[in-house]
């Protein structure tokens, strides 16, 4: 069933109550129009699963009611709601036939955010719709909300090699004292493979706790974006991936989904890779060649890798990936923490401030024909 929300609201709504206020007083045709009218809330479609736990902390506002659903034939049942919604929001894996579906519908929404900060799922639906070409549709996503979570998880996996853990842990097994050298990371370099707001926080965590030396490969070879100033040492494009490459003590995986980035981290940019090198994979597994991966690691290519995010997920039993004591594997869930949802929400937010107040930039603005 589909369900709709219109609730009284929390603290963070306050900004938004207001701007709808004085975006309606700057509006309205005359002093006599009337209180039902002015009352009227904005309504924003959900696609989603309606058991998603993302709904539990979806915002409340009198102003504001959510039509939240993820089968079309229940969503069309509430055509008057779906002909006045103004945006529409995606949380995956929300279906996107049903997009398709209820789209003719949704005749005024010129707003569509994506809950994560991947938007590779709609962007058929982007593009044939031609939503791409149309400069009075806007794309958000959810880019920011956990940024510093996948941050701390890079760093966790740096450490885990560097100061070699599992041989801690087999030592204090097998009631070892092995007093070996143990190393540090100041010094080491970092090769950020994308250079996005996930990148750049991890970067400057590199950077300024641990001595880190930071190098960048990036669609266009430009430094950094408004986060952060200059993070990175050098910056490289995707041609000369493999000069970066050969250099990093680190190579950390953050590159969108899209066409030009499916198994980017093949076999050439591993074997580029000093065999000291550790691989850590957190931005989306299609980046990455698996089978590649695993020829890299069986042939010591590199010497680990880390990876939240794979090209099937959950991992198939059958994936060699499961076999290598190398690895230091996690479900996707390196950025699932307990505020999660929390954070997502408050990036929608940040963008729904902008979009009542009739600012034509919103916060998290995804560039159509790239899809990131």
């Amino acid at each position: 069933k589909d369900i709709v929300f219109s609730m009284f609201g929390l603290k963070r709504f306050a900004r938004s109550v207001a701007s709808v206020a004085r975006a309606r007083a700057r509006t309205s045709p005359s002093r006599n129009t009337s209180s039902s009218t002015l009352e009227m809330p904005r309504v924003f479609t959900v696609i989603s699963d309606p058991e998603s736990p993302a709904l539990k902390s979806l915002p409340r506002s009198a102003e504001i009611k959510f039509v939240v659903g993820n089968d079309a034939d229940s969503l069309l049942e509430r055509k008057p709601d779906l002909n006045q919604s103004c945006g529409v929001i995606i949380i995956p894996p929300a279906s996107t036939d049903t997009l398709e579906k209820i789209w003719p519908q949704l005749n005024k929404a010129n707003w569509m955010h994506c809950f994560f900060a991947g938007c590779d799922s709609i962007m058929s639906f982007i593009r044939n719709q031609r939503l791409d070409e149309n400069e009075s549709f806007t794309l958000t996503n959810g880019k920011g909300a956990f940024s510093d979570s996948l941050a701390e998880y890079t760093i966790a996996a740096m450490l885990h090699f560097n100061k070699q853990i599992p041989r801690l842990i087999s030592n204090r097994q097998q009631k070892k004292w092995d007093k070996f050298v143990m190393p540090t990371l100041r010094n080491k370099t970092v090769g950020f493979v994308g250079f996005g707001h996930i990148g750049q926080v991890t970067a400057k965590l590199c950077k300024d706790a641990f001595g880190m030396n930071v190098l960048a490969l990036r669609r266009h070879a430009r430094n950094s974006d408004r986060f952060g100033g200059n993070l990175a040492n050098k910056v490289y494009t995707y041609d000369n991936r493999m000069e970066m490459l050969k250099q990093s003590d680190f190579v950390v995986c953050v590159l969108p989904g899209t066409k030009e980035t499916r198994n980017f981290m093949s076999q050439d940019e591993f074997s580029a890779m000093p065999v000291h090198s550790i691989f850590i994979s957190i931005g989306r597994g299609t980046c990455v060649d698996e089978d590649a991966l695993d020829r890299a690691l069986n042939e010591g290519l590199i010497a680990g890798a880390a990876l939240d995010v794979f090209n099937t997920e959950p991992l198939p039993i059958s994936s060699p990936l499961w076999n290598h004591e190398n690895i230091l594997l996690t479900a996707h869930n390196a950025d699932f923490t307990t505020d999660y949802f929390e954070l997502g929400w408050n990036v929608w937010q940040d963008n729904l401030d902008r979009f009542i107040s009739g600012n034509n930039e919103l916060a998290t603005p995804v560039n159509k024909s790239l899809g990131y």
